[in-house]
């Protein structure tokens, strides 16, 4: 009877502290999400861009890594949902490409690394997915499908979507001895490159401390 009554109150124990760990990750992605718009009001008109429109440094996306960072795979996945539907109300980037290429150039960088966890057989923790070593293995998949995706979209949009808008700006763009579309494909590459590199490193660098100014803060 004792043993039955100690596993029940195991049992319930586990219970709440899931059911409390998944109202942290929706009220903490969801509070990720509130504060990625309210950056991007205070923060788009002043940042440098390329010709179409392209953000050489985007601290969106790094709110939305840092919600993954903070809270779990599922709190980032849900903040860069909600964040991208909160910016269509904003942003004026063609209406809705400047939301949708942010959520498609971030969502990689966290989607990718829970394949490649669960691929590897990997614990889906904090403690495991946040060292090192493993940062720079998932960073370094996720960036060759950002690549993929960043690119394809790009030549979408530029050449077919608002191909009579951007002809004439794409043959003259110049990037150093390039020209044209070569000087679009790499200040694309470019672009991504950097914009990963700090979406991973500012918040790797910001997590912990934040994680411990935080009470009741249930590690995932």
């Amino acid at each position: 009877m004792a043993e039955s009554s100690s596993s029940t109150r195991v049992k319930d124990t586990t219970t709440q502290m899931k059911t409390q760990s998944i109202i942290i990750k929706i009220v903490g992605g969801s509070i990720f999400a509130a504060m990625s718009l309210v950056i991007s009001l205070l923060t788009d008109a002043s940042l440098p861009e390329t010709p179409w429109g392209l953000q050489w440094f985007d601290p969106v996306s790094i709110i939305w890594i840092l919600s993954f960072f903070i809270f779990g795979y599922e709190a980032g996945i849900l903040t860069s949902v909600v964040g991208m539907v909160l910016l269509f109300i904003t942003d004026d980037y063609a209406v809705y490409l400047g939301p949708l290429f942010k959520f498609l150039a971030t969502i990689p960088l966290i989607v990718v690394p829970l394949i490649i966890e669960k691929i590897r057989k990997h614990p889906i923790t904090s403690e495991h997915s946040l060292k090192i070593s493993n940062l720079i293995i998932n960073w370094s998949f996720s960036l060759v499908i950002r690549l993929i995706i960043m690119i394809s979209f790009n030549l979408f949009a530029v050449f077919v979507l608002f191909e009579v808008e951007f002809s004439g700006l794409i043959s003259s763009l110049t990037f150093g001895s390039l020209s044209g579309l070569s000087a679009f494909l790499i200040l694309t590459v470019l672009i991504n490159i950097i914009q990963s590199i700090s979406d991973y490193l500012i918040p790797s660098a910001l997590v912990k401390p934040i994680q411990a100014g935080i009470p009741n803060l249930i590690p995932w």
